[in-house]
């Protein structure tokens, strides 16, 4: 037997009945009962309705709602079932009844989902890249905001910040570096970056090099461990010393000029300290600060070395120090004047000419044949008898006998003792023509050579001793026995000259 079963809702203020059709064994038609009977179960209430409106008076209250449909159903009171028998009908199909819609406001703006955060406008996600507000913000596919966030477009890095915000014309700093997004906000790779009065230098990775060297265009550039480039600056490292010229190119094969010196930097950059430098045909030396040596004398490996106000080494030039005349070799050896006695190794006791001459010349490190100049010289009576000498050989003479060996040798006869000072000044030697410690007469037949000068003092080489160290008064005891190597003063040397001398160039 087939049962109808009635389900009722509310539409407005009106209940409805929901006929359910109950089939025993097959779909068949719904029909009516004559009679009324409410049967209960654990899952639902249901009404059974008959054509004869009876009613029982008992009413429930039983409510039962279900997600599928979301339809209630809602056993009332006879009334209301008096209410559906009234309209002559059986059940009511609510297939005819729309329900009242659950609608909600469209979503717009920022919203907080899940624990995502999305923007909303006009109701659907933004994705991709937005400008909001001035700010430019990154979705993902599903809307979510991305927040601590690298993107990688287009050949470049992007970097959205813990807010979400796109990081633009700041730096970010990460895994012990440093990196700067600029305006647009890319990263910076394998740029420069100008500011603070400095420039910085971002690598192909993005990360600033600090501490670090960089090469290109030639040259060597250090940047700091601020990562500030070094310009105008001294960088010192591994046991030298570098410089950052003011473009911050590192000075490689080139000289730096400061605090009145001049410095020389290799080709890897480090200066070059207590070395020599060779270039132009000249020497140069660096000392232990690296400043060069201007107008400085050396001593190394047993001799004296001079370096000009050039910081040149000088050779083949002569040159005065400490009041002593020197020619500086062409090795840069400053040659002093070698003490000659006309006594020894041979004795010659008119020989004063030849012996001042080996002085003379011995500053340039020139030697003659001592017994061959003896022999040969143009000296009327010859140098071995003293009864026979008639008197010393002329400057004249003596200047060109001279150029046998060096043609540099020049008469400067006429000279005053200004002009001989001015010239050992300059350290030239000078053969002059004065008294020996033996002559009574005053004739003046003796040849003496000067090699210095120093605080009016002449430094005097006299040949008539029989060796350097032989002192004063120990030879002929006339008021002229200065001994072989002395200082004698202006006036000592004024009171013997007669303006007869020669020099040497």
């Amino acid at each position: 037997m087939k049962k109808k079963h009635f389900k009722m809702f509310k539409k407005g203020k009106i209940w409805c009945y929901m006929g359910i059709v109950v089939l025993s064994t097959t779909l068949g038609l719904i029909t009516s009962s004559r009679s009324i009977q409410a049967d209960t179960s654990s899952t639902e209430n249901t009404v059974n309705v008959g054509q004869q409106g009876a009613v029982n008076d008992a009413a429930t209250t039983t409510l039962r709602t279900t997600d599928r449909d979301n339809v209630q159903v809602v056993q009332d009171t006879k009334d209301n079932i008096k209410q559906a028998a009234n309209n002559n009908s059986a059940f009511v199909d609510i297939s005819s009844v729309d329900p009242q819609a659950s609608t909600s406001a469209t979503q717009e703006g920022w919203q907080n989902e899940n624990g995502n955060t999305y923007y909303y406008q006009d109701g659907t996600k933004l994705v991709g890249q937005q400008l909001l507000n001035g700010k430019n913000y990154y979705f993902n596919d599903q809307g979510v905001v991305q927040k601590n966030y690298f993107l990688t477009k287009d050949n470049h890095t992007y970097y959205y910040q813990n807010d979400g915000t796109r990081l633009d014309n700041g730096f970010y700093n990460n895994w012990g570096h440093t990196y700067y997004f600029g305006n647009d906000g890319t990263r910076l790779d394998n740029g420069f970056y100008n500011n603070w009065g400095h420039t910085y230098y971002f690598g192909n990775d993005g990360a600033r090099l600090d501490n670090g060297f960089y090469n290109n265009w030639g040259h060597t550039y250090y940047f700091g461990n601020d990562g500030a480039r070094w310009d105008n600056h001294f960088y010192n490292n591994w046991g030298h010393t570098y410089y950052f010229g003011n473009d911050g190119a590192r000075l490689d094969n080139g000289f730096y000029n400061n605090w009145g010196h001049t410095y020389y930097f290799g080709n890897d950059g480090a200066r070059w300290d207590n070395r020599f430098y060779n270039n132009w045909g000249h020497t140069y030396y660096f000392g232990n600060d690296g400043a060069r040596w201007d107008n400085r004398f050396m001593n190394n490996w047993g001799h004296m070395y001079y370096f000009g106000n050039d910081g040149a080494l000088v050779t083949n030039q002569f040159v005065q120090h400490g009041g002593q005349t020197y020619y500086a070799l062409s090795n840069g050896v400053l040659n002093a004047p070698r003490y000659f006695s006309q006594f020894t190794p041979i004795y010659a006791p008119e020989g004063c000419a030849v012996a001042s001459l080996a002085m003379l010349l011995s500053i340039k490190n020139e030697y003659f044949n001592l017994a061959d100049a003896y022999n040969n010289l143009p000296q009327y009576g010859g140098v071995y008898n003293t009864g026979a000498f008639r008197g010393i050989i002329s400057p004249e003479a003596l200047t060109n006998y001279a150029h046998k060996w060096d043609s540099n040798v020049r008469n400067i006869t006429g000279s005053s003792l200004e002009d001989i000072s001015r010239l050992v000044w300059a350290g030239h030697p000078v053969l002059y023509y004065g008294m020996s410690s033996f002559e009574r007469a005053g004739q003046r037949n003796h040849a003496k050579v000067i090699v210095g000068e120093n605080n009016g003092y002449f430094h005097i080489y006299d040949p008539c001793y029989w060796n350097q160290g032989q002192r004063a008064h120990t030879a002929g005891g006339n008021a002229y026995d200065w001994g072989a190597d002395s200082w004698q003063s202006w006036g000592a040397i004024a009171s013997e000259y007669i303006g007869k001398a020669i020099t040497i160039y």
